[in-house]
């Protein structure tokens, strides 16, 4: 049996052990100085555990940004998948608010953590857009919003985020993400999902 003869459920469970791991050696074994948000704010003398995070204990694993990097690397071995895909697209608007953060006010330029899934989520939505629906859109959505809350209020990470941001990018943009997501309530798949 061939890989791409996998069952899209399969090829998923082998996608979310590689985006574990991936976020594993990012956390534990990737130094700080190789994030370039993170090299970017001890430069500008903010310590780590003051935007988030447990102190000398890497917080990295707990963000959303570090999970849709990690699956946005494994997305490559399977890009029809309307499980990552979907997941991905969730990502865009505020990886590009974090991206328009970091070019106009800190002045970083090459930050992969967060540029690689927001072009890969761009580039669904404007290639792989059969492959997203409103279900697992709205799941996504949610689920999001839910680890924000646990992972801000346990204060394992964002913890120095302005409340005005919290409230953007974790309230109203689930939100609207949930309302856009009805553009692809009619799309008919032969999927089992």
């Amino acid at each position: 049996m061939k890989f791409n003869d996998l069952s899209i459920k399969t090829l998923s469970c082998i996608q979310v052990i590689l985006a574990v791991i991936i976020s594993l050696i990012f956390t534990f074994v990737v130094p700080l100085e190789w994030q370039p948000l993170t090299a970017k704010e001890i430069e500008l003398g903010i310590s780590p555990s003051e935007v988030g995070g447990l102190g000398p204990i890497p917080y990295h694993i707990f963000t959303l940004s570090q999970w849709y990097f990690s699956f946005s690397i494994v997305w490559f071995i399977k890009r029809d998948n309307p499980y990552l895909n979907n997941y991905l697209v969730v990502s865009f608007v505020p990886l590009v608010s974090i991206i328009i953060w970091e070019f106009f006010f800190l002045g970083l330029y090459y930050d992969y953590i967060h540029i690689l899934p927001a072009i890969i989520s761009f580039y669904i939505f404007w290639k792989k857009a059969d492959t997203l629906e409103q279900k697992l859109m709205i799941i996504y959505a949610c689920i999001y919003s839910v680890w924000f809350n646990i992972v801000w209020i346990l204060e394992l990470a964002y913890g120095g985020a302005l409340l005005v941001i919290v409230i953007l990018l974790f309230y109203v943009y689930p939100l609207c993400f949930i309302l856009f997501s009805f553009y692809f309530r009619n799309r008919e798949n032969d999927r089992d999902i």
